[in-house]
């Protein structure tokens, strides 16, 4: 339960604003105020990411805020904070303007906010949000509301604080040869949020939780996950974790107890991912003794056809940059006969195995220790940080210099002053002047030498500089102060007015506005602007092989990073920041053909078939020319039981699929066209897939073991629909590759959704591809799979491959 005097916005504000609106000039009807970050007290940190304004609109501002009781709480407060401790002083307390507000704005906040999009990357010393007050008799609101706006500068500093230890991380990953970008690889986690217990409040973790979240995907600060719903849109938790233990579940097994200890976190935990902190007595002994030797097989075992696991050992003590180093070449000495190298020649632990260093890091020590990996030949991609009151504790509000201050007022009869404060003492706290507009520098192609703004010179110069025109530091953005902007071509958006919240962004937006080049979210689709509902089937999917389809349940995200060996492959998973996918594992099957098996939960593939065995068959009869006869016997062109229809051996497992049922119940009476996959022998993708053409228009439905995909004209990417998804997940956020040639007609309509996507190496999830209108082909590269398909189009077949 929030308590009352949080929820009282009068009670929200330093002592001295409550004295201010007698001190304003006579006639003054409106008060024009910005905030900005003025520069930093961090070397190189020349520019920070907007974040966190929308959680004090919705938190505090936003919907009937002034009520009778508010106003009598205050009243007493006030009355008794300015007096003398006997008697209490009621004068200072401007009861008259706050019931005001609740008798002619129905307790609702008489103030317009314009602030920058959240999660854009701007240059210090520009406008970040102005606020003015609608309502002429309630000038001294503006500048009232300063004391709770400026704690933007808490999520806005940390994530920035987030940003620049991405960017560090990203550097060392490209330069020691990593470069497995999408999720889970690359940045996405990287940088692991332990900070709950180290800052100040509650709502302090959410908030600077939320920062952090916005660059990276792992956290164990969960008040952030509901913050993110509650006030960022999320439909599902935004962050994700995995098991670990702390000192007191290893140490509690006592001194000689350390191995048996470690023994069990990996019996615990024999799938995923797993971290266990080593350094209780002596933390090389136990990467050598320990991990290294006694549980080597152990470790070694968490990969295999039908599972997957990665032990993350966690040192907690010493130095970091030493301790690092150290640990990485005992693990790389003690598992050397699956070490690799990357391209840069750096070397890279085996999957099964990783380092997260979660003491003393911080902004300085992740470059020193990345750059000492660089040095000493380690691969960056081998090590996991995370960081506790370094990440949302140690910064404040000079970090970034930020400042709320009054620009411009309205006096009665339309008149405006220029208004701003140029300390003699201190010229780095000169402020702007007039109305403001934030601009891209290219807005404005010709101006005067004296329009661009000069500081104040000496203590005879020009009070308050010269010129109006704000360059920021790179030369791309511009303030421009005095009204002399165009609001046309203004940055900042409306996003209050009079209690309403006019505009709010979800996460996954910030995310992707805030991103750096090969970050998690870089290429990832627009979500949509409303939730769609979830398509329901009233025919169920038939059995295959007599196995119903399982619903995919979504295990926990982790936050390191996995990679992607030489042998055995551990294949890249698609994932979204709504839902967290599995890796597969790919081994030599005993005949020398690529196999795949799901991990932990039903596969986007069907089980590995041997080699000779029929080919799956859908709906009683096999397929040809897009449909089956009334009996459901194949026709022409049909692939049976040792050979498809153009005479291939059965060793290249093809499936045969047949038109879906239709949604309503009945069958379909679109053209449907049901391509056959074929996979390299033990691949056998169970797929259904029915297209409807009506002119140029084309939609595609898609069914892969129990997931159904939808394509049409209108849609950028695929729709995915499941009891089990949300509309949070129905976009994913994955790469889609393609690779095609297309005649003049009406061109290539495709789809590929989920899709085939390579990275380092190949991951085959869910594989369609649908063409109109020309031949096509679809190709996936580095793969020792095969994929072909064969689309009937008005009854001519195209093939794929």
């Amino acid at each position: 339960m929030t308590s009352a005097w949080m929820d009282n916005i009068i009670l929200l504000s330093d002592s001295y604003k409550v004295s201010h609106w007698r001190q304003y000039p006579p006639g003054t009807q409106y008060v024009y105020s910005y905030f900005e970050s003025r520069g930093s007290d961090r070397d190189g940190w020349d520019e920070v990411c907007f974040f966190g304004l929308q959680y004090f609109l919705k938190r505090y501002l936003a919907g009937v805020v002034v009520t009778r009781e508010k106003i009598d709480q205050a009243a007493k407060v006030y009355a008794q904070h300015f007096g003398d401790g006997v008697s209490d002083n009621p004068d200072l307390f401007f009861r008259e303007g706050w019931e005001y507000i609740l008798e002619k704005h129905g307790g609702r906040l008489p103030v317009k906010i314009k602030a920058l999009p959240e999660g854009t990357v701007m240059p210090n010393k520009t406008v970040l949000v102005t606020v003015i007050n609608t309502d002429p008799e309630c000038f001294w609101l503006t500048n009232f509301l300063e004391t709770l706006l400026v704690q933007v500068w808490y999520p806005m500093t940390v994530c920035t604080n987030s940003r620049y230890q991405k960017l560090s991380i990203q550097k060392g990953l490209e330069e020691t040869g990593c470069e497995d970008w999408a999720p889970p690889g690359g940045t996405a986690f990287k940088l692991h949020d332990f900070g709950f217990r180290g800052v100040s409040s509650v709502e302090s973790a959410a908030l600077g939780g939320l920062g952090h979240l916005v660059n990276f995907m792992g956290s164990d600060t969960v008040i952030a996950l509901a913050a993110a719903q509650e006030f960022y849109s999320a439909k599902r938790a935004i962050g994700f974790s995995i098991p670990a233990s702390e000192h007191s579940t290893i140490t509690s097994w006592g001194v000689e107890g350390e191995l048996d200890a470690m023994q069990n976190m990996l019996e615990q935990y024999p799938t995923g991912l797993v971290a266990c902190v080593s350094d209780s007595f002596d933390v090389f002994k136990a990467c050598r003794e320990y991990w290294g030797d006694a549980l080597k097989d152990k470790i070694k075992g968490r990969i295999s056809e039908t599972s997957f696991g990665q032990l993350v050992v966690r040192p907690d003590s010493g130095d970091p940059e030493e301790t690092c180093v150290a640990i990485m070449k005992i693990l790389l000495e003690q598992f050397a006969e699956d070490v690799t190298v990357t391209k840069t020649g750096h070397k890279l632990l085996p999957p099964y195995i990783r380092v997260i260093q979660g003491d003393g890091v911080d902004y300085q020590s992740i470059p020193k220790i990345l750059n000492r990996f660089k040095d000493e030949g380690i691969a960056a991609a081998n090590i996991t940080f995370g960081s506790g009151g370094a990440l949302l504790q140690k910064v404040n509000r000079d970090t970034f210099k930020v400042a709320f201050k009054c620009a411009e007022i309205i006096l009665e009869g339309g008149e405006s002053r220029e208004v701003f404060k140029d300390p003699l003492t201190d010229d780095g706290k000169a402020s702007k002047k007039g109305r403001l507009t934030l601009q891209l520098a290219s807005d404005i192609p010709s101006y005067a030498p004296e329009d661009v703004y000069q500081p104040r010179q000496g203590p005879d110069g020009v009070k308050g500089g010269t010129g109006h025109l704000h360059f920021s530091p790179d030369g791309k953005y511009v303030t421009v102060a005095s009204g002399k902007g165009d609001p046309e071509k203004d940055l900042l958006v409306d996003v209050f007015e009079n209690g309403e919240v006019l505009k709010e962004y979800k996460f996954g937006e910030i995310r992707k506005r805030a991103d750096i080049p090969n970050g998690p979210w870089e290429n990832s689709p627009d979500e949509p602007e409303e939730e769609e509902p979830a398509k329901v089937e009233k025919a169920a999917a038939p059995a295959l092989n007599g196995v119903k389809p399982q619903p995919q349940l979504a295990p926990a995200m982790p936050y390191a990073a996995m990679p992607r060996p030489a042998a055995p492959f551990v294949m890249p998973t698609m994932r979204s920041a709504s839902i967290p996918s599995q890796p597969m594992v790919m081994q030599p099957s005993p005949v020398g053909a690529a196999r795949v098996t799901p991990v932990n939960r039903p596969s986007f593939v069907a089980a590995p078939q041997a080699t000779g065995e029929s080919p799956t068959q859908l709906c009683g009869g096999t397929h040809a020319a897009g449909r089956n006869d009334a009996a459901g016997n194949a026709t022409a062109g049909n692939a049976t039981a040792g050979n498809d229809a153009a005479g291939n051996d059965a060793a290249t497992s093809a499936v045969n699929v047949c038109p879906f049922a239709d949604p309503s119940g009945g069958s379909s009476t679109d053209a449907d066209r049901s391509p056959q996959l074929r996979g390299s022998a033990g691949i056998s993708p169970q797929l259904r897939c029915r297209s409807h053409a009506a002119g140029p228009d084309v939609r595609l439905d898609v069914w892969l073991a129990g997931h159904h995909a939808t394509w049409d004209d209108d849609d950028d990417i695929p729709r995915i629909h499941g009891a089990d998804l949300d509309a949070a997940a129905k976009r994913f956020t994955g790469r889609w590759l393609w690779h095609g040639q297309h005649g003049a007609a009406n061109g290539l309509r495709w789809l590929i959704g989920p899709c085939l996507w390579a990275c380092q190496h190949l991951l085959l999830s869910l594989a369609a591809l649908v063409a109109v209108g020309g031949p096509a082909s679809c190709f996936v590269s580095h793969s020792p799979l095969r994929l072909s398909a064969r689309v009937h189009t008005d009854g001519a077949p195209a093939d794929f491959g």
